[in-house]
Parts: C-alpha cells; sequence; structure tokens
C-alpha cells in the first residue's frame, strides 16, 4: 500500500496519482479526497509515481519532471510512503507587438515555440514556473528580446520590455567579416577599448582582428555576461587561407592531384579528400585527431566542451570544394589559444603578438548559447613591443648598375 498527499497553496483535491512503468504505462491509479490526500494498493513491482490535474504542471515523486529521471522504487522492498507532491499551476504568457511580427519562446537554447503576431498580440498557453525568453523577429527581420520569470503561484507573468540589441553592420558572424578595431587600439595607445554587442542568435559566433604589433602582446577580457560565452584568439586566418588556397592551385597546375595514399610534400596544401600533410587537421569529414577541433558542422565534443572556429555556412563563407577545405582549416591552423570558463564567469586572454599581421578574436556561445537581453563587453588592451618599427626589408625599385665581370660562364 502506498499513501501520500497532494499540495498547493493548499491541499489539491481531485487531482490523479498513477504509479507507472519504465516506459509510461500505468499500473494503478488514486484521486485524492477533500485533505488532498490518497491512498494506493499497488504490487510488489518497482514503479514511479507522479501526480496530475488540468491546469497544473505534471510532477513525479521526489520533485521530478520527467519519467526519465523519476525515482522508481517497490513498495514491497523499499516503500517510501507517504508520498508528497507540489502542483504548480500552468499559465500564460500574453502581450503585444507590431502586426506581423514572429514571436519565439525560448527555454536555455531550446526553442519552445513560436507564433505570429498577425494581430499585434501574442499568447504562449500552459506554461510551467521557469524562467523564458522572448525574442521577437520584425518583418524587416529587425531583432528584439527579453526574458520572463513565470513565478510558481500562478499569477499573471508581466512581460518587461525588450531592449535594444547591438548588431554590427555589416555582421561579423564569420572571420571573413571581422570587424576591424586596428585603428581604435592605435589611437588608444596602450589604453583599454570596449566593444558592446550582442550575440543574438543560435550557434552564432562574433570576429574581430586588428594589426599585431611585433615584440607586442594582447589581453583580451570577455565581461558582462548573463549566458555562458566563450573567447578564442587566433593569428592571420586570412593569411593562412590564402597560403592554403595557393598550394591547392600549385599541386593542381602540376597536372594531376596526388592520389590517396601519395603523401604531397611538406607545405604542400592537399585538395579535399586527400591524406593532408605533416601536422595537418584532417580533410573535410574525416575524424579529428586528438586534441583538434570537429569538422565541419562544428559538433561539439563530449559534454559542453566549447568548439574552435565556425562551420563554413557560417556569414560569407564559401561552401564548395577546395575552399571550403581551406575555410575550415585556416581556422584549425591560426589558432592560439581559448578562454571557456563555465556559466557566466569571465574570460580572459593573453598573447604575445609576433607580427604585424592581424590577429583575430571569436566570441562564441557554449552550446549555441547567446543573449538578446544582455551585451558582451569585449575589452582589449594591445601594448608596443620593442619591435614596433621593423618591417621585412624591400629592394629599391629602379635605378640598377651594370656590373662588367668579364666572365662568360
Amino acid at each position: 500500500m502506498t499513501t501520500g498527499e497532494l499540495t498547493q497553496e493548499v491541499p489539491l483535491v481531485g487531482a490523479l496519482v498513477e504509479a507507472v512503468d519504465a516506459s509510461g504505462g500505468v499500473h494503478f491509479t488514486a484521486t485524492t479526497n477533500s485533505d488532498g490526500a490518497f491512498t494506493m494498493t499497488v504490487s510488489g513491482t518497482a514503479l514511479s509515481y507522479r501526480a496530475l490535474k488540468t491546469g497544473y504542471q505534471t510532477v513525479y515523486w521526489n520533485n521530478q519532471l520527467q519519467l526519465a529521471t523519476s525515482n522508481a522504487f517497490s513498495a514491497t522492498l523499499g516503500n517510501q510512503s507517504p508520498l508528497s507532491f507540489v502542483l504548480s499551476h500552468l499559465v500564460s504568457v500574453s502581450g503585444t507587438t507590431a502586426a506581423g511580427t514572429r514571436v519565439q519562446l525560448w527555454s536555455g537554447t531550446v526553442l519552445i515555440s513560436e507564433v505570429v503576431a498577425t494581430t499585434g498580440t501574442y499568447s504562449f498557453t500552459n506554461l510551467a514556473p521557469a524562467d523564458y525568453r522572448l525574442v521577437f523577429i520584425a518583418p524587416d527581420g529587425g531583432t528584439t528580446g527579453t526574458t520572463v520569470t513565470v513565478p510558481a503561484d500562478g499569477s499573471t507573468p508581466t512581460v518587461p520590455p525588450a531592449p535594444e540589441v547591438i548588431n554590427f553592420v555589416p555582421k561579423n558572424d564569420s572571420w571573413m567579416q571581422a570587424k576591424d578595431i586596428s585603428a581604435q587600439l592605435t589611437t588608444a595607445n596602450g589604453a583599454p577599448v570596449t566593444i558592446v554587442e550582442n550575440l543574438s542568435g543560435l550557434n552564432e559566433s562574433r570576429w574581430f582582428k586588428f594589426k599585431g604589433t611585433p615584440g607586442g602582446s594582447a589581453f583580451v577580457w570577455l565581461s558582462n555576461l548573463d549566458v555562458n560565452l566563450d573567447e578564442s584568439f587566433y593569428r592571420d586566418i586570412a593569411a593562412t587561407y590564402g597560403a592554403i588556397k595557393d598550394g591547392a592551385t600549385a599541386v593542381t597546375q602540376l597536372g594531376r592531384a596526388p592520389t590517396v595514399g601519395d603523401a604531397p610534400t611538406v607545405g604542400d596544401a592537399p585538395t579535399v579528400g586527400d591524406a593532408p600533410t605533416v601536422g595537418d587537421a584532417p580533410t573535410v569529414g574525416d575524424a579529428p585527431t586528438v586534441g583538434d577541433a570537429p569538422t565541419v558542422g562544428d559538433a561539439p565534443t563530449v559534454g559542453d566542451a566549447p568548439t574552435v572556429g565556425d562551420a563554413p555556412t557560417v556569414g560569407d563563407a564559401p561552401t564548395v570544394g577546395d575552399a571550403t577545405y581551406a575555410y575550415v582549416q585556416a581556422q584549425l591552423r591560426s589558432f592560439i589559444g581559448i578562454s571557456a570558463n563555465g556559466g557566466t564567469a569571465n574570460e580572459f586572454i593573453s598573447a604575445n603578438t609576433w607580427s604585424d599581421g592581424f590577429y583575430y578574436i571569436r566570441i562564441h556561445g557554449r552550446r549555441g548559447a547567446f543573449s538578446l537581453t544582455k551585451p558582451f563587453n569585449l575589452t582589449i588592451i594591445k601594448t608596443p613591443g620593442p619591435c614596433e618599427n621593423v618591417h621585412a626589408l624591400t629592394a629599391a625599385s629602379g635605378g640598377a648598375t651594370q656590373i662588367v665581370t668579364g666572365y662568360t660562364g
């Protein structure tokens, strides 16, 4: 026999209690009386227990919301009676916006529902107590968002106004469209420069670049976070991309591409599908070696480990043939380091800048995280170095002098 009670703010009358097996099959039931109590005679089979009533969130015993995480027990061998359930009201979130706006309801990085506010109103029903995000996508593509909390007492939640979302134009969502902040850092002359921007979409990145100083240093902070964002630092990705493409072109001009099993010479970039050179990351579709970032598609590694680089479909990246290979490989080969603290902790990277080429910064959300309600702060300090004015030697054009030696070979 299993006994128990159901409560909300007062004992809940007329709620159904079910004993279910691992597949969800119902074996026994009971209904709460005027005191909110129930009694159920069951077998010795290990079962899970859930309570449900229209207008309330279904709850499994021990405050679980899913059958998969519920605590099953045998009433004969490990009876946990009396069982207690606390049910929360399901409520609606409603509001007004511009007619034709698409309104999305998110929980974390999970899209729960989407409606179109055809007449300027929207509503989401049967929501359990939790924190949610509303995303408003206007007909012209403009996007804003806000957070809303559904309280456990069943009261109607208030939807706060959506703050302004900061996105640069053109959108700096790939390394090919990285925002150049070189001039700001030069003007700052070693003082901090802070960039404020939103990461406004699932699985998006924000990219920045600046000219390095030979022998100098760069310090990069990421702060003001309400979701888990990470930052990565790279050498000149564009230069690496060009070198890979040039190498692939040179191999093609030899008259034949190396066949499978032919190891190309050191420094050559193999075409898509060819065996990589010594030290290279795997080609498109190959499984990455130990320590490498995931292949195209940016599938995260085990757990919630951050990724390195964007997939070739992001922003204006090429998606065909050798360009795809070069786009992915350029990021992997240029990668310097990552700061990936848990939760909403700040991130920090410091690195030496050994050349006057570009350096890249990528801001990305762990498991696709993004925030329309709180822009991140990216602060960079670029310090000068002893090689500030050192550049490659170049010969002056013209003015060549012929020296006669008498040598005829």
